[in-house]
């Protein structure tokens, strides 16, 4: 089976960090910093657990704590505006919570390949012939196999990638629930037209529901002496795009 041009669904990207304590102390003074070299960001829920912002053009959220940073992106076209609009932010928060020991680095990417149907997005994932089923499990349990999901874990050393595949159907648009706590009229000018954009976007979901083969690669590494966030995230992105998309009949991403 050919499959059709995969749908770059979803980047996340997360730093899990020792010793972020200060995070209490200067949650306050990284927020100022950002507000005034990153305009684009709109501060959203800030408090003792956690402080999150919102790039409401690139439809990017963030989140920092004591223990971890994270971004995501719905819907990015490609790495770039990710890399662009998160990597400024990163070194705010890592300097001023004065972070230098990290526990873990990973960045996720999600992506749909379209279907016609539920049935169609199974039969996409048995044709994948990744995964036997035991002939021993399918006699106890019955000889047809309708929904099947599957996850694997490869490690080496420090090293490993998580990968998700299964059928999925999804019946609605998505809007970050964050962006939607957003009041309008507080918003400058060209924020308020980035949300309008965000709105109409998810109507247009909402009228064209998805059935698809959902694939989620979840590639990481512990205990990082440092790192790069640019190279790491264009390292991993090559990997899909040149390596494991060959594993897909030459899906193209």
């Amino acid at each position: 089976m050919k499959l059709s041009k995969p749908h770059f669904e979803k980047l996340v990207f997360e730093l899990r960090y020792a010793k972020g304590h200060l995070y209490l102390d200067r949650c306050g003074e990284t927020l100022i910093q950002i507000e005034q070299k990153l305009p684009q960001w709109i501060p959203q829920e800030i408090n003792p657990s956690g402080g999150l912002l919102a790039n409401l053009d690139k439809d990017i959220s963030f989140r920092f704590d004591s223990y971890r940073l994270g971004a995501t992106q719905e819907n990015p076209k490609t790495t770039t505006d990710f890399q662009e609009h998160v990597a400024p932010l990163i070194d705010i928060v890592c300097k001023n919570l004065l972070l230098s020991e990290f526990i873990r680095i990973g960045v996720r990417f999600f992506f749909l390949f379209p279907a016609t149907s539920t049935e169609h997005a199974e039969e996409m994932v048995r044709q994948l012939n990744f995964f036997n089923i035991s002939p021993n499990l399918k006699e106890t349990c019955g000889p047809t196999i309708t929904v099947q999901r599957h996850i694997v874990i490869f490690e080496n050393k420090n090293e490993g990638r998580r990968v998700e595949i299964g059928g999925v159907r999804r019946e609605h648009g998505k809007l970050a629930s964050k962006l939607l706590e957003v009041e309008p009229r507080l918003l400058p000018k060209g924020q308020r037209e980035a949300l309008s954009r965000r709105i109409q976007d998810t109507k247009r979901h909402e009228e064209d529901p998805r059935f698809a083969m959902q694939l989620d690669i979840d590639n990481y590494e512990r205990q990082p002496e440092s790192f790069n966030f640019r190279a790491f995230i264009e390292r991993h992105e090559e990997f899909i795009r040149d390596k494991f998309f060959k594993l897909l009949g030459g899906a193209k991403w």
